[in-house]
Formats: C-alpha cells, sequence, structure tokens
C-alpha cells in the first residue's frame, strides 16, 4: 500500500513538471499589442481609438475586447454572428459603422466619460494567448479666448526693477497650465503665482498666475524684452499673450546740452573740419581746483558720450580737449 501511493506520489509530481514544461514552451503567437487613445479630445467631438495587434500567420483572431475601467462595453468578435456587440455604459455611444476589430470611435463625448480605457486582444485555439493594454483619455472643455496678461504697461524698465503682472485662462476644464516667459526663457516656479476659481454652475474653471520679477541685463536684448504668458491643455489647446518693455538706459540729453551738440561724427557737417579748431584757447587759468572739477566732468560726459557711439580712444580726447577748452 505505502508502495502504491508512492507510486502515485511520483506520477502526480511527474505530470505537474511535464504541464509546466508545455506551458513554458509553448510559442507565443499574439505579439505587438498597443493602442492609441487621444490624450484630450474636445466636449462633443468623436473620439476615435486604434488597437494594434499581429498574428502568426497559422493563428486567428478570437476576440477583441474594450473596456471602461474595468467594465466591458464593446467586443468584436470575428467567428460570432454579429461579430460586434455593445454594452451599456453611461455616457458612452459607439459609433458602430465605423468600428471594427482595431478601430473604435466613441460619438459627441462628455467629461464624465474621461478616464483610463484598455483593449484586451485574444488569440483562437489552440494557443488562446490574450494580452491587455491601457491608455487614458480626458474630454476637456476649451477656453473660448486667449490667455490675458494685465498690469504690465510699456513703462521703461531698468535693470533691477521688479516687473508685477497677471495672466488668466478662463473658463475651462481642465484649467490651462499657463507659462511665464521672457525672450522665450520660461520664469521659474519661485517668481509665480497661481490661483484657481472655480465657477459653481458650470464647473469651469478660471486660472490666474501672477509674476514677479527682478529684470536682469541678460533679460534685455537690444533693449528690449518681450514677456510671454502661454496656455495649454494637453496637445488640444495653445494660445498666448505678450508684452514687449524697453530698457531704461538713462536720459543723457541734459549732459548733451550742457556741452555742445554730438552728432554721429566728430566733424562739422559742412567744413567737415573737427570741431576742436572752432575754439581757441582763450580761457582763463583761474585756479587748479576749477581745472580740476571741470576735467572730472567733461571726461564723465564724455566717457559715456563715447561709449554711446563706440568712439575710439582718439577721438574720445579730441572730444574732451574740445569740452575742456570751451568750459574753461
Amino acid at each position: 500500500m505505502v508502495q502504491i501511493h508512492n507510486i502515485i506520489k511520483m506520477d502526480n509530481f511527474t505530470l505537474i513538471v511535464v504541464m509546466l514544461c508545455t506551458i513554458f514552451d509553448k510559442a507565443i503567437t499574439l505579439h505587438n499589442v498597443r493602442v492609441e487613445i487621444p490624450r484630450a479630445v474636445e466636449r462633443g467631438e468623436d473620439a476615435q481609438f486604434i488597437c494594434h495587434y499581429s498574428l502568426d500567420a497559422t493563428q486567428q483572431l478570437y476576440s477583441v475586447k474594450w473596456y471602461k475601467g474595468r467594465r466591458e462595453f464593446y467586443r468584436f468578435t470575428p467567428n460570432e454572428i454579429p461579430p460586434m456587440k455593445t454594452f451599456s455604459v453611461t455616457g458612452i455611444s459607439v459609433f458602430r459603422s465605423v468600428s471594427n476589430a482595431t478601430h473604435l470611435t466613441l460619438r459627441a463625448v462628455e467629461p464624465t466619460i474621461s478616464g483610463k480605457y484598455s483593449c484586451e486582444v485574444s488569440a483562437d485555439a489552440p494557443s488562446f494567448d490574450t494580452m491587455l493594454v491601457t491608455g487614458e483619455m480626458d474630454v476637456v472643455e476649451l477656453p473660448r479666448t486667449k490667455p490675458k496678461i494685465a498690469d504690465i504697461n510699456n513703462t521703461k524698465y531698468r535693470v533691477g526693477d521688479a516687473v508685477y503682472g497677471n495672466c488668466t485662462s478662463y473658463n475651462s476644464k481642465p484649467a490651462a497650465n499657463l507659462t511665464w516667459l521672457i525672450n522665450n526663457v520660461t520664469i521659474g516656479p519661485g517668481s509665480v503665482q497661481t490661483d484657481i476659481i472655480v465657477n459653481e454652475t458650470t464647473k469651469l474653471e478660471t486660472i490666474t498666475v501672477g509674476l514677479f520679477v527682478h529684470l536682469q541685463r541678460e533679460h534685455f536684448t537690444r533693449g528690449k524684452a518681450k514677456i510671454q504668458c502661454v496656455a495649454k491643455i494637453f496637445d488640444a489647446y495653445m494660445q498666448s499673450d505678450e508684452r514687449v518693455i524697453e530698457e531704461d538706459r538713462g536720459d543723457m540729453s541734459n549732459m548733451i546740452d550742457l556741452y555742445g551738440p554730438i552728432g554721429a561724427s566728430l566733424y562739422d557737417s559742412d567744413t567737415k573740419d573737427a570741431y576742436m579748431t572752432h575754439f581757441t584757447s582763450t580761457a582763463s587759468m583761474s585756479t587748479t581746483t576749477n581745472i580740476l572739477i571741470t576735467f572730472i566732468m567733461c571726461f564723465m560726459s564724455c566717457l559715456s558720450i563715447s561709449t554711446r557711439r563706440n568712439m575710439s580712444f582718439l577721438q574720445l580726447s579730441h572730444l574732451m580737449t574740445t569740452r575742456t577748452i570751451k568750459d574753461s
């Protein structure tokens, strides 16, 4: 009796080993299962899903099933009559005439059916291989207008000045993602603040993102800075608003008036003679102090003017000589 029992146990063990070897040795006949599901679809539009797969030449398709979450709402079984079946899931309406073993179209989608969708593909006998893949879709309500920048005007700004502004995107679901940029460079989160208001009746969301940033030299290109606010909702919507501000480099007109007209050239437009030849050294040297003060004032003014005019060192020297003689 003991010997028989041991033989039975041995036979069971052998059977299990044989079954496992058979399972692992079996070739997979279903390959490359993947889905194309739009990440965002505007409310009221149709949504198109695609379930890709491939089968070995000797293998037939058994069924393709679609699920919303865990609930099956569509099945295509080519060997059955009719091959297509739909099952009731709240908010989902299948466009049957354009749906088949690979393609599925949902009619006039609403936000209530946002979520995860899965395609399950099964091969026929003898393998009955089955694979399931999942994607996600959001049904969105897009803004009817582009985002709006407020509180940033055309006032000139100096390096170091603070810029305050607000950007608002109105009435969407979900709220748009707002990004601030200066000359196409994104402003970091430390310089922005976000506020979202939900309309209790429509459930639509209005978002405002505030900007507070101290302007740096690199923010200006040729004396100007472009400030942009970009609104995005997945890949279904992208709009922007922008302002261009100018750099205030200081007003040198007072100094120019004080020391006479300085043109693009150091030469008189009529005679082509240097300005310094228009003056004679008739100034009296009263005191050393006055001369030193005059020289310093002249040097500072001429240096500023020469920088703006890209003058050479020789031109700067001529200009200083002329101004010193004049002011003395």
